[in-house]
């Protein structure tokens, strides 16, 4: 993966992945690459990359993690294609999750998240991967891990200037998040909800002129940038049409009998802006939700950087 900032490079989180949740079908679509964080062992790297005999077997002895893995060959050919890897210009957000698991246990405003982490969870291979496995499987019910997992992701994407795909807001935290968004584009379009890897490279070389003008409007607005998207999506939704019936054809004789069915739905989709802290804040409001505190604490150090967000919702399946 390369850091041309001309291409549009969305992060997405590994739960999103795991359930094939709609920020990661749509940024399967609508991004030039994606960027995730891979469970992978924190000792033993070269740089950023894994120690991959030491990954291996720790898959070999723990079978939740060789299940998450698993679970993940749906997009195995997305990763081979180039279209989804975990570094981005020389760098991974692993340690983006256990510095902010760090910064929680520092910082004073973050005091009300203490409870709720386990810096302990970082310190063995073992443990860090079995319980990100189990978690990223069950969807995220675990703030030890969601937490810093969520903010290590906007910390890096924030520092390299990238797209965070998020879903839209369901949960206390999310509903938090949202109030702190400023909308800097909106528009909806036709997309795959559901399909194989296949269809998701059918989709992206059909839609590949079309595309390419949407992604770079996205890339000059998430650069600060004007720019009109409303005429390239418009100009996307017309080549669905025009192809939809090849990009929902059954499968053929010679497919995968066991291919997921393809399902076209309508992404609408917000790109807006937050704060870089977006998560610890959220997740500070909601904790004081939960424990019937009138306010949040006031005396915030947040840092004041802000990223880039786009967020998800499928408004209709067919």
């Amino acid at each position: 993966m390369n850091d041309d900032r001309d291409r549009f490079t969305i992060v997405v989180s590994p739960y999103h992945l795991t359930t094939r949740e709609a920020p990661a079908i749509a940024a399967a679509q609508i991004a030039d690459e994606i960027v995730t964080l891979v469970p992978a062992p924190m000792t033993g790297r070269d740089g950023v990359r894994p120690d991959a005999g030491r990954a291996t077997a720790l898959a070999r002895s723990a079978p939740v993690y060789a299940e998450m893995m698993d679970s993940w060959s749906w997009c195995a050919e997305l990763f081979r294609e180039g279209i989804i890897g975990s570094v981005f210009g020389g760098d991974d957000a692993a340690d983006d999750a256990r510095a902010a698991c760090d910064r929680i246990g520092i910082e004073e405003w973050l005091g009300s998240l203490r409870p709720l982490v386990r810096p302990e969870l970082f310190d063995d291979d073992r443990t860090y991967l079995g319980a990100v496995a189990t978690d990223v499987l069950r969807g995220g019910p675990d703030p030890a891990l969601s937490i810093p997992l969520a903010a290590g992701l906007d910390a890096f994407a924030a520092r390299h200037g990238l797209v965070v795909a998020r879903a839209a807001a369901t949960s206390i935290a999310q509903k938090a998040e949202a109030k702190h968004a400023t909308r800097r584009a909106q528009f909806a379009v036709p997309a795959l909800v559901q399909g194989s890897a296949d269809r998701l490279l059918l989709a992206r070389a059909l839609f590949d002129e079309p595309l390419a003008d949407l992604r770079a409007a996205l890339a000059a607005l998430a650069a600060g940038e004007a720019a009109d998207v409303e005429g390239p999506a418009r100009a996307y939704t017309e080549a669905f049409a025009i192809e939809r019936e090849h990009l929902l054809a059954p499968p053929g004789p010679n497919d995968d009998d066991d291919e997921v069915r393809p399902v076209e739905g309508t992404l609408a989709m917000q790109l807006v802006e937050l704060p870089r802290d977006v998560v610890f804040e959220a997740s500070v409001e909601a904790a004081a939700v939960l424990e019937g505190v009138r306010s949040a604490p006031q005396d915030r150090v947040a840092c004041p950087d802000v990223l880039t967000s786009l967020v998800v919702k499928v408004i209709g399946r067919r």
